[in-house]
């Protein structure tokens, strides 16, 4: 019998200098400068 799936995904997109860049953190931080950039359209 097979055992537990185990998924081998790797969330590492850039490894510079052992400074490793998340694709997953990049779009948390990109999300979070647009939210702070964008223009205010309320009140």
């Amino acid at each position: 019998m097979w055992g537990p799936y185990t998924h081998r995904i790797d969330p590492i997109l850039l490894d510079v200098g052992g400074v490793h860049l998340w694709w997953y953190g990049l779009g948390f931080a990109l999300g979070f400068l647009e939210s702070t950039t964008a223009p205010r359209t309320c009140c």
